[in-house]
């Protein structure tokens, strides 16, 4: 009985570990507006890099913007990866930021590559410094590899992961809700009680 309920109790905290990574990656890449998968694809490969999903937040941002209302040296950045601001516009994020890395490593000319990357992605470009001195199939190679390791959670997973961690805050409300609710009714019990015990 002690051993079924010590391998019940490593599941169920071993379900708990990965509810809670799943929805982390859920509430994360709804942020940037990309699937999970791809959130965690590229988590893997800027993290080979050095950086990671989470500070590219405000580079997602500004090339969300650059691709709907460019500046007119935005527009110049993009023309140098060879992308007309009709197909970026029509480009989901995933493509767009895909699409970017790639032109920009595909550019020889180091200074210039710095400042088409400064322009689109703004200081988040500085932190992909590792990543654009490699080359397209290297990335692609990188996101292969975390596949076949088994390191990216499905879709069906990671919504489930949400799902549950949800589920459990709200069990966790009830609970305190009760708790709210008998200390409610203790209290005037316990004030009148404690004034006497003063009076005394």
């Amino acid at each position: 009985a002690g051993a079924v309920t010590g391998v019940g109790a490593a599941l169920v905290g071993t379900a708990s570990k990965t509810a809670a990574y799943g929805d982390q990656i859920d509430k994360a890449s709804q942020k940037l507006g990309v699937s999970s998968t791809f959130y965690q694809e590229w988590e893997a490969v800027l993290q080979h890099s050095g950086t990671s999903m989470d500070k590219m937040g405000a580079s997602f941002k500004k090339l969300a913007t650059a691709s709907q209302d460019a500046s007119v040296d935005q527009q110049a950045a993009f023309k140098k990866l060879g992308m007309s601001m009709d197909d970026v516009a029509k480009m989901s994020p995933e493509e767009l930021f895909t699409n970017v890395i790639s032109g920009l490593q595909g550019m020889e000319n180091g200074t210039e590559r710095t400042a088409v990357a400064t322009q689109l992605l703004g200081k988040g470009a500085m932190e992909m410094g590792a990543l654009l001195n490699t080359s397209a199939e290297d990335t692609q190679a990188m996101i292969d590899k975390v596949h076949d390791l088994g390191g990216v959670m499905g879709e069906d997973a990671v919504k489930a992961s949400a799902r549950y961690q949800d589920s459990l805050q709200d069990m966790q409300t009830a609970f305190d809700g009760i708790k709210n609710g008998v200390g409610a009714k203790l209290l005037p019990v316990l004030a009148d009680f404690m004034d006497k015990v003063a009076d005394f």
